[in-house]
């Protein structure tokens, strides 16, 4: 390792490093030379370097100047070197397991039908499975789950809003990888779809935001939302390829803290993706699929593919994210956000309308969207989710 002193001889061969799937690790262990690059980072911080740095292939991490990601280009040789810890990536396998997958007839059955009020204020009345599947809301097309919002009816005054869904996992989650391939997304006036994480007694057990945005935009809002003492670093946007959202005096909005202040209440650290990954931009190409890995100590990330981007890996049901470089969306935790801001979170699907978000940034504001969503059903032909499958993978 560059200017980090050898403290031992022993050589251990390159052949004795066995390839394994997945990431391999290995204490007080160093890889002679083969240097690519240097970052400042925790040893959490490595692999995720080394998988968008072209030809890297390991790395070694010690503590110097605060703690350094050495970038390797070869695996070998290796030598002992107390403090010193190294990691390799095996891009050829994952050691990913197929955990649990909502597809088909039998997607509902794993999900409870949320019919309390929007806790974000829409202009929406989410009904029961009973009621979806009488008015047809809800319907299996050719193996494809279609969720729709009404688009008939104009909404009487003193109903809760436009009749949609909002549904919730049975099983929770505390890390792991979720793929959702979608052919088409929610789109119309004054909407609010989104694909999320949430645990109970919000905030106190996180929310993570993978697909989410309002009609009209073009471009995909990730964000994770929590209790205090959740902050993203604002250095080395290298890791993602979106930008950090504009947050608090102009300041990229790397507080995740939902209360940070009155002004910026419920903004959380946030992530826009590049144009073309949301709404109909995204569904004229047939959609794609939403990975987000969340690895429990070391980070959350999202990536988005087109349906003729998506990996081989993916396609095979055997998803590996070393393959797949750069994600759009980055969150480390750690020491800047403990592994315990986020427990048992469950995966949730939803269409509002208006609220909070969508209504206060409807052109003429609230009363005009919600006027709209009332007295226009003909304009929410594209509200609908199309899925193929929900599916979660764990080590």
């Amino acid at each position: 390792m560059a200017n980090s002193p050898i403290v031992a001889t022993s050589v251990v061969q390159h052949q004795d490093v066995e390839p394994m799937p997945g990431m391999i690790i290995k204490d007080n262990m160093d890889i002679d030379g083969d240097n690519l690059a240097s970052k400042p980072g925790q040893f959490s911080d490595c692999c995720n370097f080394c998988q968008v740095t072209q030809g890297c292939v390991a790395y070694a991490w010690n503590d110097y100047q605060g703690g350094t990601c050495w970038l390797k280009s070869a695996n070998g040789p290796i030598r002992k070197n107390n403090g010193v810890k190294i990691g390799f990536l095996n891009s050829g396998s994952s050691d990913y397991r197929l955990k649990k997958s909502y597809e088909g007839n039998n997607f509902f059955d794993a999900f409870d039908f949320w019919t309390n009020g929007d806790p974000t204020h829409g202009f929406v009345d989410y009904v029961d499975r009973p009621t979806a599947e009488r008015t047809g809301l809800i319907s299996i097309i050719n193996g494809k789950v279609k969720i729709s919002a009404d688009s008939d009816n104009q909404i009487p005054h003193g109903k809760r809003g436009r009749p949609s869904i909002r549904i919730h996992s049975k099983d929770s989650y505390n890390e792991g990888l979720f793929l959702f391939d979608i052919d088409h997304m929610p789109t119309g006036p004054g909407t609010w779809p989104a694909y999320w994480l949430v645990g109970d007694n919000w905030p106190n057990n996180g929310e993570a935001d993978i697909l989410e945005g309002v009609g009209g935009d073009n471009f995909n809002h990730f964000a994770l939302h929590t209790k205090n003492g959740c902050r993203m670093p604002e250095q080395d946007q290298s890791l993602f390829t979106g930008k950090w959202a504009t947050g608090k005096n102009g300041r990229p909005a790397t507080n995740c803290y939902v209360y940070e202040s009155a002004q910026w209440d419920n903004q959380g650290c946030s992530i826009s993706s590049p144009d073309g990954f949301f709404g109909d931009e995204f569904n004229s190409g047939q959609g794609g699929v939403f990975a987000f890995e969340w690895d429990r100590g070391g980070y959350m990330r999202t990536w988005i593919f087109k349906r003729n981007q998506i990996p081989s890996d993916i396609l095979q049901s055997n998803p590996n994210p070393s393959n797949w470089g750069k994600p759009i969306a980055y969150f480390k935790l750690g020491e800047n956000c403990t592994p315990s801001h986020f427990n048992a979170m469950k995966i949730i699907i939803n269409l509002t309308f208006c609220g909070d978000w969508a209504g206060h940034v409807y052109p003429g504001g609230m009363s005009a969207c919600i006027d709209k969503v009332r007295n226009n059903p003909e304009a929410y032909k594209n509200a609908y989710w199309l899925i193929n499958y929900v599916k979660v993978f764990d080590h």
